[in-house]
């Protein structure tokens, strides 16, 4: 991501940072390999719910890695595609 342009499939999953331009334009005459219907779920949250005392505690620096790398993009892939996605989708 960042500063890519790339297609994006049903089941992709995008973390993506504060200030990091991006659009999503699906092609209604491109036919899709799965019989799927194209939806969005998304969570979006302020980053000052995380301070940087909470941050630097050992049990956050996965989390305080993937607000760095958040920065350019992550597609979310494999293992971590399945357990995101399935947290995700029980949300209000």
């Amino acid at each position: 991501m960042g500063d890519s342009i790339e297609e994006f499939q049903p089941g992709d999953l995008a973390f993506i940072g504060p200030n990091l331009p991006h659009v999503w334009i699906a092609d209604k005459e491109q036919r899709m390999l799965s019989k799927r219907t194209l939806e969005m779920v998304f969570l979006q949250f302020n980053l000052n719910v995380l301070s940087d005392q909470l941050l630097s505690l050992p049990e956050f620096s996965n989390i305080k890695r993937a607000l760095i790398l958040s920065e350019r993009g992550i597609h979310i892939i494999g293992d971590t595609l399945n357990q995101v996605s399935e947290v995700m989708l029980q949300l209000p």
